[in-house]
């Protein structure tokens, strides 16, 4: 009788746990980033960042600030996005690699590995750094 009733509370305390985690999907954050890419080797890339709690409403502020650093209203830029993590860029002149992570320290160091991984080819390699971090606040 003791192993069931142990058995009892143990498969309740899990169905209490697993809703605990749906409780914590409902307050998910999301991040998005527009980038503006330079045109040229030397130019400046731009990244353009928000987040908020609808992946919609984080998508569409990012993108309404797309050109807003050049004064490029057309400019074209693409669009990353991501929920609950924080998410780098290494950058390579004008090449750059996303990786994500649990925190910013974890999202940088993927974001290195991958970028030295992939390479950019030419006759002078460049090396990788960080060229923008972002987290939703509640992975900071």
């Amino acid at each position: 009788m003791k192993y069931l009733v142990r058995s009892l509370f143990i498969t309740l305390l899990a169905i209490a746990a697993i809703g605990a985690g749906a409780a914590h999907a409902s307050g998910d954050q999301f991040g998005a980033i527009t980038v503006e890419k330079a045109t040229n080797p030397y130019g400046v890339t731009h990244f353009y960042g928000s987040w908020a709690d609808t992946r919609e409403a984080a998508r569409a502020a990012a993108s309404a600030r797309c050109g807003s650093a050049t004064g490029n209203r057309e400019a074209v830029c693409d669009l990353v996005t991501w929920a609950n993590a924080c998410v780098a860029a290494a950058t390579r002149g004008v090449d750059y690699q996303w990786a994500e992570g649990a925190n910013r320290a974890e999202a940088t160091a993927n974001a290195l590995r991958l970028s030295n991984a992939v390479g950019v080819p030419g006759p002078i390699p460049l090396p990788a750094s960080i060229g923008y971090v972002a987290c939703t606040p509640n992975s900071e």
